[in-house]
């Protein structure tokens, strides 16, 4: 054996450390509540892996060993399905505080929140509403073809559109809440 890990190794290395991590925390559930034979097979799993670790170090040189003991105790396991989703999930992690949603779920939530807000409103003070800056960043089509100049184009009353057209919309969609 080498007196060094190379990189597949050292990812395997990874893997066994990572399963005999969650193989005792796996003991300390079960403790108790689990067939005594089951615990005994799940202990011993993780006494050989543990030996096996052991004597991998022992072949190991000296600054080898302390760089693989000190990198060990900083992992923390992290289960990715297969080698395919890293891409997936580098993406996903950077949408941590981001909602995905279909284009159709979001129309959905459109239809039922847009009458209560932009029906009533007169649409003069766009640049101070939230829900202005949130359909054009995410382009929504507009309400109205040609609304008042500075005036908002969402707002039913400033593009001249019958407000009462959803009014019975806004009344059942109140009686259910």
């Amino acid at each position: 054996m080498n007196t060094y890990l190379n990189r597949a190794e050292k990812g395997y290395i990874v893997r066994m450390y990572t399963i005999m991590t969650c193989g005792e925390d796996l003991i300390s559930y079960y403790q108790g509540k689990a067939d005594k034979s089951f615990l005994r097979y799940l202990k011993l799993g993780i006494t050989y892996m543990k030996k096996a670790m052991a004597r991998r170090g022992e072949f190991m040189s000296e600054d080898a060993k302390k760089d693989w003991v000190e990198q060990c105790t900083r992992l923390e396991p992290f289960f990715v399905p297969s080698m395919n989703s890293v891409k997936e999930l580098k993406e996903r992690m950077k949408l941590n505080d981001v909602l995905v949603l279909r284009q159709d779920d979001l129309l959905d939530l459109w239809t039922g929140v847009i009458p209560r807000t932009c029906g009533r409103c007169n649409g003069t003070h766009k640049e101070e509403c939230h829900l202005y800056k949130f359909l054009l960043k995410y382009n929504m089509p507009v309400f109205t073809a040609k609304p008042k100049k500075d005036y908002c184009p969402f707002s039913y009353v400033a593009g001249g559109m019958d407000v009462n057209f959803y009014k019975k919309d806004i009344e059942k969609w109140e009686d259910k809440t």
